[in-house]
């Protein structure tokens, strides 16, 4: 792996991966307690649009290859090869953009080697014991996408969206595979349901799963999906009698709900009072499961 590769895999991810706690996070940053000591105020920040980071309690800042370097103390070869062996599997990191373009493919570093039924043990572990999904619902909407970079082998779940791409995770990363764009799912119904992501869609109809047939649903697969959906599909938008905005309860959804309500004032209602006291509705999920 060379550096500029190394550069673009996900901070995030590593920070989650190692354990990291996170206080808060909006669409620009995300901001944890540090890594790097015991604290009781946040000071480890993220900025998304550059995969960079500063520690606030300390003196460390820089990319990828600095948090390594000052994590694990080693030097600049050796942070190459932590990154390749520990983190390589970890989501390329997709800078936040609020001019989203759903067409613009980057490069390609990667190839789809299978589409399949959700089969493996370890994803399906994910979807019904840590996400408390329900799994044929899952199995219906998603695939089980195998497929290599640089010659490794990995294997995530995926939903497509209207260009063909994939909207991938599992227990470790996010990754679009292919052009990012919304995903669309039409039932020729007059309400609309507009979730961010395959997550709290696929839990919300395991709440709910009579509303499944009586919606049409929009997956965002990026809050920033937002602008191109107003933009380029507002005539479909305003034919809707309702639409339902189950967006996530942090800054980010604060603002495209507004921005929602904005453009379709008659039509949209904020359903976020559903969940208040969670980030999004499949931590709400999760938080009514474990209380069964």
């Amino acid at each position: 792996m060379n550096a500029a590769t190394a550069k673009l895999t996900s901070l995030i991810a590593i920070l989650n991966q190692l354990g990291a706690k996170k206080d808060r996070e909006d669409g620009r940053e995300a901001w944890y307690f540090s890594p790097f000591r015991n604290e009781r105020t946040a000071s480890f920040k993220v900025f998304k649009n550059t995969n960079s980071y500063i520690d606030f309690g300390g003196d460390s800042k820089g990319n990828v290859l600095d948090f390594i370097m000052s994590y694990y103390n080693c030097d600049f070869k050796e942070s190459l090869k932590i990154v390749d062996e520990k983190f390589a599997p970890f989501s390329f990191h997709q800078p936040s953009n609020l001019n989203f373009e759903p067409a613009k493919e980057r490069k390609k570093t990667y190839q789809i080697t299978a589409e399949r039924n959700i089969s493996h043990k370890a994803l399906i572990d994910y979807m019904k014991n840590e996400r408390q999904l329900h799994i044929d619902i899952a199995r219906k909407y998603c695939k089980e996408i195998h497929y290599t970079i640089n010659g490794k082998r990995y294997f995530t779940i995926g939903l497509k969206n209207d260009l063909g791409g994939y909207a991938t995770r599992n227990k470790y990363f996010k990754l679009c595979l292919g052009k990012q764009a919304i995903t669309t799912i039409n039932n020729k119904s007059k309400s609309l349901m507009i979730f961010e992501g395959s997550g709290d869609f696929i839990a919300y109809l395991t709440v709910y799963p009579y509303v499944e047939n009586e919606f049409d649903f929009i997956i965002l697969n990026s809050i920033s999906g937002l602008n191109s959906l107003l933009k380029t599909k507002s005539k479909e938008l305003e034919e809707y009698e309702k639409i339902l905005a189950c967006l996530d309860n942090d800054d980010a959804g604060e603002n495209a709900t507004n921005k929602l309500l904005k453009a379709l004032p008659n039509t949209v209602e904020d359903q976020r009072y559903r969940y208040a006291d969670f980030k999004d509705f499949n931590d709400f999920l999760i938080a009514i499961k474990k209380h069964i």
